[in-house]
């Protein structure tokens, strides 16, 4: 096999450079790991601004759903809309009674187009102009 001389030469000389060369193996695999945790940070960099982006834009959507939904709480809830709803009870209750024989397209018909005076000029009305004008004041207020 090998003598001894010639085992201490390979060992004297062999081992600096299985050294040297595993150093710039570890050197490389560190580069190449470098290079790929760039890429993934430029992945993340995106998904992070596009989930920014997406955030922002349900922000807004909820923001105009809360003043939507405002609005219609300030309809639903207003003196007007309880007496628009109150007359057409009594409407119904005592002007239905008297045409009883009329079909029951007609009766909702007659309610939903009946004139009231409205409360902010006094001007007469049908309940849709009425609605109309309501709505146009709460744009106009928003």
């Amino acid at each position: 096999m090998l003598s001894p001389g010639t085992l201490s030469i390979l060992l004297l000389f062999g081992l600096p450079i299985v050294a040297v060369i595993s150093w710039v193996y570890v050197k490389q695999l560190e580069i190449t790991s470098q290079s790929g945790d760039d890429d993934r940070m430029r992945d993340l960099e995106q998904t992070i601004s596009s989930l920014a982006k997406m955030l922002d834009d349900v922000k807004q959507e909820r923001d105009s759903l809360r003043r939507r939904i405002q609005n219609l709480e300030t309809i639903v809830t207003s003196e007007s809309w309880d007496d628009l709803k109150a007359r057409r009870v009594d409407q119904d209750t005592t002007g239905d009674l008297a045409n009883s024989n009329a079909s029951s397209t007609e009766k909702r018909t007659a309610s939903s187009d009946t004139e009231v005076p409205d409360s902010a000029g006094g001007e007469l009305g049908t309940d849709s102009d009425r609605a109309a004008r309501l709505a146009d004041r709460l744009r106009g207020s928003s």
